[in-house]
C-alpha cells in the first residue's frame, strides 16, 4: 500500500555535495531550494547559484526538505522535460518556463536550462485548491493553462535566470 502525504527528512549539503548523478543532484537541489524559498516566503540569490550551478555556499547544513512526490510516486523524469524542451527550442528566440512548486522548482530548472534565452519562474500556489477544469491557450513561445477557482486563488513568483546543469 501506499501512503501519500507530506513526507519529511533532513536535506545535507555533504550528502548533496557527495551526490555524482546529475539528475539526483537536480532534484536535490530542487527539495532545497523549494524549501528554503517557502521558509522564506520570496526569493534570495543563493537559490539561483544552487539550482543553476550546484553551489551550496552560504546554505545551511541541513534543512528539512518534503518528500517531491512527481518523483517519488509517478515516474516523473527530468530529462524527459529538458529533451521535450529541447525538441521545440527552434520554436521561438526566448522563452518563459513557470515552475510550481515544489517539483516545478527542479523540473523548471531543467527546462530552461535546454532552452535559448529563457527566463525562469517559480511559483507557489496560495488560497483555496483550484479546480480541476483546465483552460489552454498557447502562443508562439509560451503555453499557459488557466484553472477558474470557486474564489481567488494567488501566485507568489520568483525570477531566476536559466542555466544549463551541471555538467554530469
Amino acid at each position: 500500500m501506499i501512503v501519500y502525504g507530506d513526507n519529511t527528512r533532513t536535506w545535507s549539503r555533504s550528502a548533496f555535495l557527495a551526490l555524482t548523478d546529475p539528475t539526483s543532484r537536480l532534484i536535490a537541489a530542487g527539495e532545497a531550494a523549494q524549501a528554503l524559498a517557502d521558509a522564506a516566503g520570496s526569493h534570495f540569490p543563493e537559490l539561483d547559484a544552487l539550482l543553476l550551478h550546484g553551489d551550496t555556499n552560504n546554505l545551511p547544513e541541513s534543512i528539512e526538505v518534503k518528500e517531491p512526490e512527481g518523483y517519488a510516486f509517478y515516474a516523473v523524469y527530468p530529462e524527459l522535460y529538458a529533451s521535450a524542451a529541447a525538441a521545440v527550442r527552434h520554436l521561438a528566440a526566448s522563452w518563459t518556463v513557470v515552475g510550481i512548486r515544489s517539483i516545478g522548482t527542479s523540473l523548471g530548472t531543467a527546462v530552461a536550462a535546454a532552452l535559448p534565452d529563457a527566463r525562469f519562474v517559480t511559483v507557489r500556489p496560495i488560497g483555496i485548491r483550484l479546480r480541476a477544469s483546465c483552460i489552454r491557450r498557447r502562443t508562439k513561445s509560451t503555453c499557459s493553462c488557466s484553472r477558474p477557482a470557486r474564489t481567488r486563488s494567488s501566485m507568489k513568483a520568483r525570477d531566476s535566470p536559466a542555466a544549463p546543469l551541471p555538467p554530469s
